[in-house]
């Protein structure tokens, strides 16, 4: 992106962009002629750059990590010729020790308060993903769904391994079928608590790629 221009106040910086976007994934996922045309491998790619967007946010930042708190295709753009970009920080939060309510707040208190914040942006992760595998958007869904969330809907086809329930029907290309495997994997992951224990945004990119190492130490088969 071109930085046309920042402002600082205080502890805040603004900065104004001049951002190609085209559109965000919700109107690709709504639209069936955008649909058709935003296939597996696309979708997957998708998935990828806002995975690798999280995980930066969350272990990389040096100062703290962010926490995005409304992941979602409304909220991913595409871009012309480049990345899926992660948009919409309204809701964002900076986890440092200045967002601590209370400065004798006893550290585990707040590491499970960070916990929290960061497992928010897992599961809707794994809810993201779950809209690029069925291809309906998710703020969308209840009232299609007679007042079932997305997630309540597809979660238990996941678990039961009814991958074909829930894929987008409008892609009638089953070749990359491997990469979808990889995404719903991963959607399970976010969504459950695998192991009995929540995932980092590195573990659950790793299924997101399909690593060997990652999909068997869940037990997932390749």
């Amino acid at each position: 992106m071109n930085i046309v221009g920042y402002c600082c106040a205080d502890d805040s910086v603004f900065l104004l962009c001049d951002c190609p976007c085209v559109d965000t994934v919700e109107v690709n996922l709504q639209c069936d002629d955008l649909a058709k045309v935003f296939g597996w491998k696309s979708r997957w790619c998708v998935a990828l750059d806002i995975g690798g967007s999280l995980r930066y946010l969350h272990e990389e930042c040096v100062d703290g990590p962010i926490v995005h708190l409304s992941v979602c295709s409304a909220h991913v753009v595409n871009t012309q010729g480049n990345s899926a970009m992660l948009g919409n920080f309204t809701t964002a939060k900076w986890l440092t020790d200045r967002m601590s309510p209370k400065e004798d707040s006893p550290a585990e208190s707040q590491n499970l308060e960070e916990d929290e914040h960061l497992y928010v942006d897992v599961h809707d992760y794994g809810m993201f993903l779950l809209e690029l595998i069925t291809g309906k958007s998710a703020r969308c869904f209840q009232a299609q769904g007679k007042g079932q969330s997305l997630v309540n809907w597809a979660t238990p086809h996941l678990e039961n391994g009814s991958l074909t329930q829930l894929m987008d029907h409008r892609l009638t290309d089953t070749s990359d079928m491997e990469v979808v495997n990889h995404m719903a994997n991963a959607a399970l992951c976010c969504l459950k608590n695998v192991k009995g224990r929540r995932l980092s945004m590195s573990e659950v990119l790793a299924v997101v790629r399909g690593d060997e190492l990652a999909l068997s130490k869940y037990g997932f088969s390749e």
